[in-house]
């Protein structure tokens, strides 16, 4: 699940598409190949988009939605991502408000090795699929210093 599904699904959950129109998007997309060796995996590529996230008809406090857009930010966003928000208000009478925020998010595309995967790279078969990270729990240093 890419960064702009979970956010639509974050405010969805929080009740934002009751009595609301919402839909999202994908504008101005770009794929950048990587084939970085993660461990047990690979990040094939890196892909930053303008994700554009419409509400139509939407009755609630400005605040609380831009509240809401901030809080998933800053927890979920990466140094890669531009944490600005940039959005367009538009008034349909003297209650209900057509919104439309877009985010630049950046998703990497992971792949592990897999003998079932439809993926082919370097002679390996692969799947789309998050790639477990090893961290070490401890080290040992064996070292002969002379001066």
């Amino acid at each position: 699940m890419n960064k702009l599904q979970k956010i639509t699904q974050y405010l969805t959950s929080a009740g934002l598409a009751n009595g609301c129109k919402l839909d999202a998007w994908i504008e101005e997309g770009e794929i950048q190949p990587s084939a970085k060796k993660l461990g047990t995996g690979v990040k094939i590529l890196s892909m930053s988009y303008r994700g554009v996230i419409s509400v139509e008809q939407y009755a609630g406090s400005a605040d609380f939605l831009a509240a809401m857009v901030a809080i998933w930010m800053q927890e979920n966003a990466t140094v890669f991502d531009d944490s600005n928000v940039m959005f367009d208000a538009d008034k349909r009478d003297d209650e209900l408000f057509d919104i439309e925020l877009q985010f630049n998010l950046v998703d990497d595309v992971e792949m592990v090795q897999d003998d079932n995967g439809n993926l082919t790279f370097n002679g390996q078969s692969y799947s789309i699929e998050s790639a477990p990270y090893w961290v070490a729990e401890e080290i040992d240093v064996d070292a002969d210093i002379t001066g």
